[in-house]
C-alpha cells in the first residue's frame, strides 16, 4: 500500500512537470536567459559589429560563450556591456528592437468560409475576432498575439522590424518579414491547412539596398519572392504586377510562375523608381495578382510595400589626434523611428572630411554618440549635420591640444545629451574610453 502511494506520488509529480514544461515557446512560463528589454539588434560603437540578443542566445562576431558578461541597460537606446573577466566595458546601441509594428489583411478560402462577403474570385474577408499568434522565427520569446478586426485586418505591435515571423491562425501558418515599422505585409490567405495558396514578399537584390534607407529619385533593384504556402503543388500559375501612383516598375509586369512545390519559392527580379515625394516619407505598394490556370481557376491578390524617404541629411566629421596619429574615432546615429547607423573617421594630420548620409525626419531628435575607443589615447573631433547639403567643416586648430576644450565631456549619457542646432559645427576633446552624446532636430 505504501509502495502504491509512492508510485502514485511520483506519477503525479511527473504529470505536473510535463504540464508546466511543455508549453509553446514565448509564453509566460518560459524562463529567459536575457530579459525582454535587451532583445533585438544592437550595434557596438567601438567597431560597428552587430549584436543580436534573443530570449535565449546572443549572435555576434564579438560574442564569446565562454566569457561572462554583465548587461546594464542605461537607457532605451544604450546598453553598457562588461566583460567580467577583464573588467573591460563597451557600449551597444539600439538598431532594431521590439518597438515596431506591421499590418496585414486576412482573407479566407471561400470553400471554408461561412461569410458571404465576396472580395474576389479567390477569397472572402476573414471575420473579426480571429486570434493570431505571431512567433519570431529566431527569437521564441518575441511572440506577440493579435486579433483581426471586423474588416479582417490585423495590426501587430511589439515586433522587431527586419525579423521573420510566422503568422499562425488556426491550422494555417504563413511566414512574413516586416521590413520597416508600420509595414503593410499584404494579404494572408487562410486555407485551413489544406489546398493551394501563395504569399509574396520582397527583399533587396543587392547588399547596398537598405530597406530602412530608400530614397525617392533613385533606382533600386529588388526580388519579389512568391512562396507556395499551401499543401499541394502549383503547376499552372502566372503573375501580374502593378504599383501605386509615383512608383514605376521598370521591369516586365507579367510572367509565368510554372511549377512550385509546397514550401518552395519563385523569384521575380524587379527594378523600381520612386518619384519625388510631398511628405518626408511615404509607403508605396506593389500589387501582385497570382492566377492559377488549372481547372480551379483561382486568383490571389497580394501586395508588398516599400518605405521611401524624400530627403537625406549628412553628418560631416573630422578628427585629429596628438602628433597626427592615424587611429579612429567611432560614432553612432540613431534616426527617429528607430534605426542606428555606425560611422567612423580616421584621426590624421590632413583631417579628411568623412560624410555619412541618413534619412531626414523632423518628428523627433536624432541621437548621436561619439567614442574614443582606444583606452590609451585621446583625440579631438569636429562634426556638423546639414540639411540635404553635404557640410563644409573648418579644420580643427593645430594647437587645440594645448588648451583642450572639455565643454561637452560632461554629456556622457543619453539622458544628458547636448542639444545642438542643424548646421552648427561642434568641436570637442574626447578622452580615452569616453562617450559623448548629442541630440539634434530638424
Amino acid at each position: 500500500m505504501k509502495t502504491n502511494k509512492i508510485i502514485f506520488l511520483c506519477l503525479f509529480l511527473i504529470t505536473i512537470f510535463l504540464t508546466t514544461n511543455c508549453e509553446e515557446p514565448g509564453n509566460l512560463n518560459e524562463i529567459y536567459l536575457y530579459p525582454k528589454n535587451l532583445w533585438g539588434e544592437w550595434i557596438r560603437i567601438d567597431n560597428g559589429h552587430l549584436w543580436y540578443i534573443a530570449s535565449n542566445y546572443i549572435k555576434s562576431d564579438d560574442y564569446n560563450e565562454y566569457i561572462s558578461y554583465t548587461f546594464n541597460k542605461q537607457s532605451a537606446n544604450v546598453i553598457q556591456v562588461t566583460e567580467n573577466s577583464a573588467q573591460t566595458k563597451f557600449y551597444l546601441y539600439a538598431s532594431r528592437v521590439p518597438n515596431s509594428s506591421f499590418k496585414a489583411s486576412v482573407v479566407m478560402d471561400d470553400n471554408i468560409s461561412s461569410n458571404s462577403f465576396k472580395i474576389n474570385s479567390r477569397a472572402v474577408k476573414a471575420p473579426g475576432g480571429m486570434i493570431a499568434k505571431i512567433p519570431n522565427v529566431n527569437n521564441s520569446g518575441n511572440s506577440p498575439v493579435a486579433v483581426t478586426d471586423n474588416d479582417g485586418n490585423l495590426e501587430v505591435e511589439g515586433i522587431i522590424a527586419g525579423d521573420e515571423y510566422d503568422v499562425i491562425i488556426g491550422n494555417d501558418t504563413v511566414r512574413i518579414q516586416p521590413n520597416t515599422d508600420g509595414d503593410d505585409v499584404g494579404t494572408i490567405t487562410l486555407i485551413n491547412g489544406n489546398g493551394l495558396s501563395f504569399k509574396a514578399s520582397i527583399v533587396p537584390a543587392t547588399s547596398d539596398n537598405e530597406m530602412m534607407g530608400l530614397y525617392s529619385n533613385r533606382e533600386y533593384k529588388f526580388n519579389i519572392w512568391i512562396t507556395n504556402t499551401g499543401s499541394i503543388q502549383s503547376k499552372y500559375s502566372a503573375y501580374t504586377l502593378s504599383s501605386t501612383i509615383g512608383l514605376d516598375i521598370e521591369s516586365e509586369k507579367t510572367g509565368t510562375i510554372g511549377t512550385i512545390n509546397p514550401g518552395m519559392t519563385f523569384k521575380i527580379p524587379i527594378t523600381v523608381f520612386c518619384d519625388p515625394l510631398i511628405k518626408e516619407y511615404e509607403y508605396k505598394k506593389i500589387e501582385i495578382k497570382i492566377i492559377d490556370n488549372s481547372e480551379q481557376d483561382l486568383t490571389w491578390n497580394d501586395s508588398v510595400s516599400l518605405k521611401f524617404n524624400n530627403d537625406i541629411i549628412f553628418i560631416g566629421m573630422k578628427a585629429m589626434g596628438p602628433l597626427g596619429d592615424n587611429r579612429t574615432i567611432h560614432g553612432i546615429i540613431i534616426v527617429p523611428g528607430g534605426k542606428a547607423y555606425h560611422f567612423s573617421a580616421s584621426r590624421n594630420e590632413t583631417q579628411n572630411l568623412e560624410l555619412f548620409p541618413v534619412p531626414k525626419y523632423s518628428e523627433e531628435d536624432y541621437l548621436i554618440a561619439f567614442s574614443c575607443a582606444e583606452t590609451w589615447n585621446e583625440t579631438a573631433f569636429s562634426f556638423k549635420i546639414n540639411n540635404t547639403i553635404p557640410p563644409i567643416l573648418n579644420n580643427i586648430p593645430s594647437d587645440f591640444f594645448l588648451t583642450p576644450d572639455h565643454i561637452y565631456t560632461a554629456h556622457n549619457t543619453e539622458n544628458n545629451a547636448k542639444q545642438i542646432k542643424p548646421d552648427e559645427q561642434i568641436t570637442s576633446f574626447i578622452g580615452a574610453g569616453d562617450i559623448i552624446y548629442f541630440k539634434v532636430r530638424f
